[in-house]
């Protein structure tokens, strides 16, 4: 969906119901994405939005493998090397053999890089203020309940939910 709302209806999977809060979950962050690419283009940044949470990790790091990164952000190896590849293509990051182990790949930021990594760095604090606002205007802190809906279904997945549910019905 990574389009702007005026191309699309974003209330019309809304009847659907919480069974498909997924569903919802992507479209918000299609508009997030679309939103973030457009900002950083607007201040100069020519890489997507997308790659900011590789650069900051990158920049609170030592040099990191491809896995570590992938670990950290929870995503997969194959979309670290496609946000890498980004971010190399504008000189913000370098890879360099792991003196301790030849296999091994390490990233790291190039002086470009942390440069860049700083003035993102400041960006995300005044973006962090934005949704503070729209959190007050929606009413709730959304990112704090992403966590706690996360760690609750961590915990406690939806067929053990289910079977609760059934069991207390009957």
């Amino acid at each position: 969906m990574n389009i702007p709302k005026t191309v699309v209806d974003l209330h019309s999977i809304d009847s659907l119901g919480p069974t498909f809060i997924g569903l919802q979950l992507v479209q918000l962050s299609d508009i997030i994405d679309w939103q973030g690419d457009k900002l950083f283009s607007e201040l100069g940044h020519a890489f997507p939005s997308r790659c900011v949470s590789t650069l900051i990790f990158l920049s609170r790091e030592k040099p990191a493998t491809v896995t570590e990164i992938a670990v950290f952000l929870g995503i997969s190896h194959q979309l670290v090397g496609h946000r890498l590849k980004e971010l190399k293509s504008e000189g913000l990051v370098q890879e360099q053999e792991d003196p301790s182990d030849s296999r091994r790949r390490l990233i790291s930021l190039t002086r470009r890089g942390k440069t860049r990594a700083a003035k993102v760095a400041a960006l995300c604090g005044e973006i962090e203020q934005v949704f503070g606002k729209v959190f007050s205007e929606i009413g709730i802190n959304l990112f704090d309940a992403l966590i706690k809906a996360k760690t609750a279904l961590a915990d406690r997945d939806m067929s053990m939910r289910l079977s609760d549910a059934r069991k207390e019905a009957s």
